[in-house]
């Protein structure tokens, strides 16, 4: 591909308005009149936003996973919860959400849970999934048994 004159030339007037239009954006900003607007203020904190948002230290990996995995009904029961209520038990728990959507994060945690083959889809109520905690395989429940109890 050949640049000639012609396309160098109108590049370099491209360039230089640009460059001037961001010298009256620079003279813009620096105008002391406009420093209020154009410094962001912080919000303030509503009690509601600060139930959920509370800043504490780092969590440790895997937290809030535990802890929906504890409060998910077990798969005898042939009970189970929506993402909601289970946000809605931890709650009550006293857990303190760092999410911004706990709803999100429970869900999040649920589909690992899912993953890792302890937590099991088991119908819909309206368009909520319903959760539980997923059954053992009849193996696994064999190993756990004390030996010598047959």
């Amino acid at each position: 591909m050949a640049i000639d004159l012609q396309t160098i030339e109108e590049r370099l007037a491209k360039a230089k308005e640009e460059a001037a239009f961001w010298e009256k954006a620079r003279a813009i900003l620096e105008d002391p009149r406009l420093k209020d607007l154009i410094t962001p203020q912080p919000r303030p904190v509503s009690s509601a936003q600060s139930t959920f948002t509370q800043a504490a230290a780092p969590r440790a990996y895997g937290e809030l996973k535990s802890r929906v995995y504890a409060v998910l009904p077990d798969a005898d029961t042939y009970a189970s919860s929506t993402t909601q209520q289970i946000v809605d038990n931890l709650i009550e728990a006293g857990y303190v959400f760092q999410a911004k959507e706990p709803t999100i994060a429970v869900n999040g945690a649920l589909v690992a849970l899912e993953g890792q083959g302890l937590a099991e889809a088991y119908g819909k109520r309206g368009n909520a999934k319903l959760w539980r905690k997923k059954r053992q395989k009849r193996e696994e429940q064999n190993q756990e048994a004390p030996e010598g109890a047959s």
